[in-house]
């Protein structure tokens, strides 16, 4: 079997070596054209050696810390190269995070299996993005409540799979118990990522006239800025409120997101430039998206979370 494994990931390597390097519109050196190689037509892969390259690819990734865009436009290659149906494709990732998030359980944690487990959740369940069916919503929303589960992966799957409107009850539902529950002391850097994903959806949403929509994916970060208690994520969300919303920047729910930096010392020169800002202009002239909020009637979760812990 290693031997077959050894001989599957050579010849993909291979095969994307040769796909980079020749373009018969070039030619080589000589600047004559180039012929176009002979296609070899792969074997069949079976489960085993399938999941193989799965992995492979995914410790690649994990460990040359590609871009999310590498991790999307890989797996759709495998399942191109080994011409893998979707619906295959789909049931090899499932089970791979499923493995995962059992191995998960039954391991200690800091162990050497434990990492194993968690490498079969973090980059498989972002596949889940390009190859889903009925069943993997379900699947990544129990990675996104798991503690070690792949959450932000399995976050940005979920925005991409059903949209970010549909997804933010959700998202609102773990990230506000998430920092709510640890009182500030949550230093997790990669919220972000799932931020940045979010405002990206409202900007496209802006230009296809949906504006109510976009309006309520950024009642929900106006939200979350009240509660992120990471600075450098905070900082990167207010600069993305500040670029989106044009009142944001003099608002009174700026001033009081960034009170609790002040308060802890984080960060002091940024945050400290935003209070003097704010306070040249007069509180009258100042937005408060509590009173005067972007959506009329925000949902229930909105409402809750946007109190100040």
């Amino acid at each position: 079997m290693k031997q077959q494994l050894a001989f599957v990931t050579l010849s993909l390597l291979t095969s994307t070596l040769l796909a980079v390097l020749i373009d018969p519109d070039v030619g080589d050196s000589t600047g004559l054209p180039i012929r176009e190689p002979t296609q070899i037509k792969e074997l069949p892969l079976d489960d085993a050696t399938l999941k193989g390259v799965i992995l492979d690819f995914a410790d690649n990734i994990w460990l040359d810390h590609r871009s999310e865009e590498d991790i999307l436009n890989g797996i759709r290659g495998i399942a191109k190269e080994y011409d893998i149906p979707p619906e295959r494709m789909t049931m090899m990732l499932e089970n791979i995070v499923r493995e995962g998030l059992r191995d998960m359980k039954i391991q200690k944690k800091d162990s050497l299996e434990y990492s194993d487990a968690k490498a079969k959740t973090v980059e498989p369940v972002r596949m889940l993005g390009v190859f889903h069916g009925p069943n993997t919503i379900a699947l990544v929303k129990e990675c996104a409540q798991s503690e070690d589960g792949g959450r932000i992966s399995a976050l940005k799957t979920y925005i991409q799979i059903v949209g970010a409107v549909e997804a933010m009850p959700f998202i609102l539902e773990v990230f506000a118990k998430e920092l709510l529950a640890k009182s500030g002391n949550d230093m997790n850097p990669f919220r972000i990522g799932v931020f940045k994903d979010l405002h990206r959806a409202a900007q496209k949403l802006k230009a296809e006239n949906k504006n109510d929509d976009a309006d309520f994916v950024y009642t929900a970060l106006i939200a979350f800025a009240f509660l992120e208690f990471e600075p450098n994520t905070a900082v990167q969300l207010d600069q993305i409120l500040c670029s989106a919303l044009p009142d944001y920047a003099s608002s009174i729910d700026r001033e009081k997101s960034i009170e609790k930096f002040l308060d802890k010392g984080y960060n002091t020169d940024y945050f400290k430039n935003v209070r003097n800002e704010i306070n040249k202009i007069p509180a009258k002239q100042r937005r408060d998206y509590g009173k005067q909020p972007l959506v009329k009637n925000p949902p229930k979760e909105i409402k809750t979370i946007t109190i100040q812990p």
